[in-house]
């Protein structure tokens, strides 16, 4: 993980609270968890959805990812994505790897 991130966890209560990764990013994506990750370089914020939350923690996180972008900058883009279908762009921003596409095959005659 690139140290110009800044990342908050949503709570059930609309709280957020600013986190400090223990080791691999990868160990905070839990599936109960939604998470707001502010890129200030790039000038995104990614609000990352975990697999089994419910529709009111996800509408929480999307406020909250709104409140975030309005206390930052309106030229902050929020980029909603679901586990499981994260785009290369966040997977590498993470420091984690990217799917590969599958490579085409081509046969010469």
């Amino acid at each position: 993980m690139t140290e110009r991130l800044v990342i908050f966890d949503v709570e059930n209560d609309g709280e957020i609270t600013e986190i400090t990764p223990n080791g691999d990013f990868k160990d905070e994506l839990e599936c109960g968890r939604v998470l707001i990750i502010v890129d200030d370089e790039e000038r995104k914020i990614w609000l990352w959805i975990g697999s089994t939350c419910g529709v009111r923690k996800k509408f929480i996180g999307a406020r909250q990812a709104q409140a975030v972008r309005n206390q930052r900058s309106l030229v902050y883009k929020v980029k909603s994505i679901e586990a499981g279908e994260e785009p290369s762009e966040f997977l590498l921003l993470m420091g984690l790897s990217a799917p590969t596409e599958p490579s085409e095959t081509r046969v010469i005659a």
